[in-house]
């Protein structure tokens, strides 16, 4: 069978003008059930990320805890109806791992950061205290508050001595506070860091907090024997003993030093705060800004001195330029400026105007004030002036205008746009002349040969 009659017996049936149309009615029909349903969707999606923007930040943590807290307020309460111990099987149940992460939390949480000062220690005191307070007893609250009216917030004009009366409850509860607070600082000993660095001098623990003991009240006072000592210095050595005079000459000397250097920082801290301020008062680019000028000076420099010495700078340059930095320069003019290719007329249009604004020349502010001058009012336009026929092209300008024309004429004609080879596409060609032949063929009746040609590399032609 000829390849003319495959193509016959291949082609699909012609489908009446109807049959079309219901066709496309059902396609029609699907496309807008798919949108509808897009939307819905969508508005849906819009709705929930409303919703989700108006809780607070922290609002998937805080409902998290609130679902552990219902669960383990479950469990505990199961827990005392089976008459087991909630808290012993919980443990029992929690892994060494998980137990040793949940203790670290609980010290990172509240840590014991050691005596730093008495104001700390007693806030750290008063926080833990409150902390351990029980829940308010509003009913007594509010009875307390109906007794004592006004009274019951305080102010300048009222006395509050010997209005409140203390329950023996809270008397009792005070106490036995006290007493655990005084029963734990009696059996309290704060854990010391062991320092494996320090010098062991004792022979026992005993010894050594004796040996402390005997540091902190006469270490400042045997610093120097103990240096002496560890250099291997006799008291032989030891320096003479000072007389008072002599003693006071090197004391005012010290401080002396002392006085002059504390000057000099002080004067080396303000020069710093003042060029600090000065910096602050620059722009955020000014340092890029002072780079580029620096740069533009020294080029404008050297291009001076080629043309002094009757050279070309710029062929100068570029011999002056690797390989790697001409590249880099290339890629930074075409990332600044890149060729996207043809999208749309007017992206094209857009596209010449910037690079036709980009070339024009510097303004005549001369000319422009002699026009501002000549014109007065109308040079600004508005309703109700009639600028056709005031103003006169000049010749230069003319003839600016009719190069520019030309040399876009001219570089046109001579464009041609590089097209992208394609090393995937197959083959149908011979040379040149034949791919161009190929893609008119394709762009005319590749849309009615597309399923003659599936079919033939599937091997299901008939």
């Amino acid at each position: 069978m000829s390849a003319k009659a495959e193509e016959c017996t291949s082609a699909p049936k012609e489908l009446s003008f109807a049959e079309k149309q219901a066709e496309r009615m059902k396609r029609l029909r699907s496309l807008h059930t798919a949108r509808n349903e897009a939307r819905t969707h969508n508005h849906q999606e819009v709705i929930a990320e409303e919703a989700r923007k108006k809780l607070p930040p922290n609002y998937e943590a805080k409902r998290r805890q609130a679902e552990w807290l219902l669960d383990d307020q479950a469990k505990r309460q199961d827990a005392e109806k089976a008459g087991k111990d909630y808290d012993r099987v919980k443990l029992l149940n929690i892994s060494a791992v998980e137990a040793e992460r949940l203790e670290r939390k609980k010290k990172k949480k509240n840590p014991d950061e050691g005596f730093s000062t008495y104001e700390q220690a007693t806030v750290r005191q008063y926080n833990r205290l409150v902390k351990n307070m029980p829940a308010a007893d509003m009913e007594q609250y509010e009875k307390q508050k109906q007794k004592y009216g006004d009274a019951f917030y305080g102010g300048p004009n009222v006395i509050i001595h010997g209005m409140h009366k203390d329950r023996k409850e809270a008397v009792d509860k005070m106490v036995d506070d006290l007493e655990g607070q005084i029963a734990k600082r009696a059996r309290f000993s704060r854990r010391r860091v062991y320092n494996d660095d320090a010098d062991v001098d004792y022979i026992n623990n005993r010894n050594a907090n004796f040996n402390k003991k005997l540091e902190r009240f006469y270490g400042e006072h045997t610093a120097e024997i103990k240096q002496n000592l560890e250099r291997a210095e006799e008291p032989a050595t030891a320096p003479k003993q000072l007389s008072f005079a002599e003693k006071q000459a090197e004391r005012m000397k010290r401080l002396r030093s002392l006085h002059s250097a504390r000057n000099e920082a002080r004067t080396h801290n303000h020069q710093e705060v003042v060029a600090e301020e000065a910096r602050n008062k620059l722009p955020p680019n000014y340092e890029a800004k002072r780079r580029q000028a620096e740069w533009l000076l020294d080029d404008q420099a050297k291009r001076q001195d080629a043309e002094k010495a009757g050279k070309d700078y710029d062929r100068v340059k570029l011999l002056n330029i690797s390989a790697v930095e001409a590249e880099r320069l290339e890629r930074k003019k075409k990332k600044k400026n890149p060729d996207e290719g043809f999208s749309t007329y007017e992206q094209a249009t857009v596209r010449q105007y910037n690079r036709l604004v980009k070339n024009m020349p510097a303004a005549d502010m001369e000319q422009y004030e002699k026009q501002k001058q000549k014109y007065g009012d109308a040079f600004y336009g508005g309703p109700n002036v009639i600028i056709h026929g005031m103003h006169e092209d000049r010749r230069e300008a003319v003839d600016k205008m009719v190069d520019d024309l030309e040399g876009q004429i001219a570089k046109r004609a001579r464009y041609s746009r590089r097209r992208t080879h394609n090393d995937d596409a197959d083959i149908d060609y011979i040379n040149e002349r034949n791919a161009k032949f190929n893609k008119k063929l394709e762009r005319f009746y590749g849309e009615h040969t597309a399923e003659i040609k599936q079919n033939l590399e599937r091997g299901t032609a008939i």
